[in-house]
Formats: C-alpha cells, structure tokens, sequence
C-alpha cells in the first residue's frame, strides 16, 4: 500500500487559521502552498468539537464563507485571509466531516425529479406510473438524445 506524505500538517494549519494567523502561509514554499486547499479547509473549520460560543462563532463564519469559497478560486491568499477571519482567535478542537456521498440516483432520475420538482420519495412512486413512451416524451420535452 502507498502511503501519500504531505507537505503539510493539517493540524498546524487549523491552529494558525484558528488563531488567526494571517501571516502564516507567506514562508511556504511554492509545494506547501499548492496544496493549501480553501474548500478543503473551510470543511475542516466547519467541524468544531466544543460547546458554547466557538460553536456558534464557527458556524455563523463558516457559513457565510462557505457561499463563497468558490468564487474565490483564483484568488488563494484572498481565500486563505478570510479562512483565518473564521477562527476564534486561539485554538479550537476540530474534526473532518467527509462530504456526502454520491447520491444513488441516476442522473436521468435526478433530471426528471428536478423538472417535476419531486422529492426522492415522490419521484419513486412517480417513476413506477411512467410507460417507456412517457419516458420518450419527457426526454424529447427535455431535448435529451432518444437512447433507443
């Protein structure tokens, strides 16, 4: 088995991003700054494993970030001075929270879901009443490719 090494310790990285460190990727090398990732640390931030007003602190920053952080890809130093204006000015216990999994619906049935603005329960109750013409009909509405 391959085991990945980083240049970075992403520990060290929450600590400063939490103490807000706004200096502390300026004296890394172009390798380490590569693989600063905004997203990936904004899911990091997101994550806090304490009661009271961090969590609170944390929440209302990472949220509001979090409508952002990808208008801000090409902008890194800009994106990483706003990560460290979520922390809470000293150490804080985090946790990686993993994105969801991909979902189990296809993408045709995410497709039709969404044109009838269905929930997932209603669309498979739904998709039970359509004939193989009702499905050639939508998709021709929908300007999708006949797959017969």
């Amino acid at each position: 088995m391959v085991v990945k090494s980083y240049n970075n310790n992403i520990f060290a990285v929450i600590t400063n991003l939490d103490k807000k460190n706004y200096n502390f990727f300026k004296g890394y090398n172009e390798a380490q700054y590569k693989e600063l990732q905004p997203y990936t640390l904004l899911r990091w931030l997101s994550a806090v494993q304490t009661d009271g007003k961090d969590t609170l602190h944390y929440i209302h920053k990472t949220n509001a970030l979090n409508e952002v952080i990808f208008n801000l890809s090409n902008d890194k130093d800009l994106a990483l001075n706003l990560l460290c204006g979520c922390g809470a000015g000293h150490w804080v216990k985090h946790a990686w929270i993993a994105p969801p999994k991909g979902s189990k619906v296809s993408k045709d049935d995410e497709t039709y879901k969404n044109f009838f603005h269905y929930t997932d329960d209603e669309w498979a109750i739904k998709k039970e009443t359509l004939s193989k013409d009702d499905y050639a009909e939508l998709n021709k509405y929908l300007g999708k490719a006949d797959k017969g």
